[in-house]
């Protein structure tokens, strides 16, 4: 009869278990979708960043070369 009890008790845990796993499920993918969003979001502003600064770089070099020649 103990032997019985302790069964319906460790099967119950497991049930527990796996009621909770599609909200556990659930919110790793939430969460792995903010992180994905936060990565995209970075990615973004350093290419425009690196857009930027290689502009500004071939906008000094094409006046280097106006400057040089006029010396």
């Amino acid at each position: 009869m103990t032997y019985v009890k302790k069964l319906d008790s460790l099967s119950a845990v497991k049930t527990d278990a796996i009621e909770n796993l599609p909200s556990i499920v659930k919110e790793n993918l939430m969460n792995s979708h903010d992180q994905f969003r936060q990565v995209t979001r970075d990615l973004m502003w350093l290419n425009v960043t690196v857009y930027s600064q290689s502009e500004i770089y071939m906008a000094i070099r094409r006046l280097e070369f106006v400057l040089s020649g006029l010396g």
